[in-house]
């Protein structure tokens, strides 16, 4: 758990806790001292009245749980915000599995401005959270089916896919750019 959500924990029961004693403080035990001669119906609702409808009451109400209650729901948007960064990390490293197939924990770890510990924690996290399949062999991880490693066959025809062209006259590969067919001679239109 990361040391935002702690803080934001921290300050929810921070919050909480002063909220009790607030009311403790200001208003239970001055109800007990106040009735100890003996609680009317009338003495209660004098007490209520004086207590939370006159204009200090309302001030000292303002002053002291507004604060209180702005702690608490910082602590929550903490605790969100930590949530948040967390599973972004985890959806980046998601990413990073996916695009290389095999990458060493070392370079996640740099490109993710983490720790090696850290870059584990994550990874038993979405292991655990995720149905993502991935192993960690030798301080490498790889995720099956999105290895890169592909059979030297495969990679020269998509580079002759991709740097050639076929003649549309003797249906020969060539230079992609070229003009002129070298088998055929057939002039080629460049297209702009």
């Amino acid at each position: 758990m990361s040391g935002l959500r702690h803080l934001g924990r921290l300050m929810n029961v921070v919050g909480w806790v002063a909220v009790g004693l607030a009311i403790v403080i200001l208003y239970i035990f001055p109800f007990v001292q106040a009735g100890a001669d003996g609680i009317t119906r009338d003495f209660a609702y004098n007490w209520m009245m004086q207590t939370f409808f006159t204009v200090p009451s309302i001030i000292q109400i303002l002053t002291v749980f507004v604060p209180l209650g702005l702690l608490i729901l910082s602590g929550k948007y903490v605790i969100e915000l930590s949530i948040e960064r967390e599973l972004r990390r985890e959806e980046q490293l998601i990413g990073l599995l996916r695009a290389y197939g095999r990458i060493s924990l070392v370079d996640i770890s740099n490109r993710l401005g983490l720790s090696v510990l850290d870059t584990e924690r994550y990874l038993a996290s979405i292991r655990g959270k995720r149905d993502v399949v991935f192993s960690i062999s030798n301080g490498m991880v790889i995720m099956p089916g999105f290895e890169r490693s592909r059979p030297v066959k495969e990679i020269e025809r998509i580079t002759r896919e991709v740097v050639t062209i076929a003649c549309r006259y003797c249906g020969a590969l060539i230079p992609m750019g070229s003009t002129i067919c070298p088998e055929c001679g057939a002039g080629l239109k460049v297209r702009a």
